[in-house]
């Protein structure tokens, strides 16, 4: 870890947004004098300890960027110059978000999961190295955690507007992680009607439409969606997520199932309840807007990505899949009934 100040170009803030955000940095990576052009992922930040600045700066500053502000902007400086632009009235962000702009290859454009955020593909673009362009697609900040759109087919259409922004001709790669692929697969199915190449769509362990239609109105229990919550973030952090079960949030008010969450260590304490309110809301939408999706056929080039799995005892979320009829250790996952075209 290389701070500014140790390459001899260390900045002082110059304002009161620069102070706060140095000091927000200073205090949750745990580092001395952090300067204006000092670099969060470079003293060590991760998107977990981003989870914790970006709450913190919702609770002392007022800010309501999302959370990939930080991937936009992960200076002091560039932070803080976002901060005073939405103050201002002129820091509305487009959909779109450049995790690994470099390249020489044609982009793969790749859509948030449930969750709603793009932060989850920062370790997959560094592995497809340096040539390959990579852009996420988020569904938006806390002031829209619900999104604007309902359904998939909306979500596909803004989604699809947003990267014909930047595409600078050849064919289209979409993509996703589980949620994130259902809304690429619709995105691409729109473009191929509206003329444009599409190459490949790719399904990272993503479940088929008519899958997912099997499972039931989950959106409508608060402790399922609070259990399929911590089960990714604990997942995220290499632990087993299974430890956090539906049944332990019955009862429950939203204040408690938050306090919970805090004590397991899923949510850093810095989570206010109106913003873990407000994302809850947003899994909430978009898991009824994917469970009523009804899909249709495809004739292009779907390609499915599966994880090495091991479903070890107690996985609640692969007994609740078994118990509704959803055979998890399918090989297409169900995309093989509706793609007319293979699988690959």
């Amino acid at each position: 870890r290389q701070q500014a100040a140790e390459q001899g170009r260390w900045h002082a803030p110059r304002d009161g947004y620069e102070l706060e955000v140095a000091s927000i940095f200073e205090q949750v990576l745990g580092v001395g004098r952090v300067g204006v052009e000092d670099n969060f992922f470079e003293l060590g930040g991760h998107s977990i300890l981003a989870l914790r600045v970006m709450a913190r700066v919702h609770k002392q500053m007022g800010s309501e960027l999302e959370l990939s502000a930080l991937m936009r902007e992960p200076t002091v400086g560039g932070l803080a110059r976002l901060i005073r632009e939405q103050e201002r009235g002129r820091g509305r962000v487009g959909r779109l978000v450049a995790i690994q702009p470099a390249g020489g290859r044609e982009p793969f454009y790749i859509v948030h999961p449930i969750g709603g955020q793009v932060m989850c593909y920062v370790g997959l673009a560094r592995h497809l190295g340096p040539e390959q362009p990579v852009y996420g697609l988020e569904a938006g900040g806390l002031e829209a955690a619900a999104g604007l759109q309902e359904s998939i087919e909306g979500m596909a259409r803004e989604y699809v507007e947003e990267v014909r922004k930047v595409h600078k001709g050849g064919a289209y790669v979409v993509g996703g992680w589980s949620m994130g692929g259902v809304i690429a697969y619709e995105m691409a199915r729109q473009m191929r009607r509206e003329g444009d190449e599409v190459e490949a769509v790719v399904l990272i362990d993503t479940l088929s439409p008519a899958v997912m239609s099997k499972l039931g109105g989950y959106e409508e229990e608060d402790g399922f969606l609070m259990a399929l919550y911590a089960r990714s973030q604990m997942r995220a952090r290499g632990e087993a997520g299974a430890g956090v079960r539906p049944e332990q949030f019955k009862g429950m008010s939203e204040r408690e199932q938050l306090e919970y969450l805090k004590r397991e260590g899923v949510v850093p304490e810095e989570v206010s309840e109106e913003y873990a309110g407000r994302f809850m809301e947003g899994y909430r939408r978009r898991q009824r807007a994917i469970r009523e999706y009804q899909g249709g056929g495809y004739e292009g080039r779907v390609v499915l990505v599966r994880g090495k799995r091991v479903e070890g005892e107690g996985d609640w979320l692969a007994e609740e899949y078994r118990r509704m009829g959803v055979d998890v250790g399918a090989r297409a996952l169900g995309w093989d009934e509706e793609v007319s075209g293979d699988v690959e």
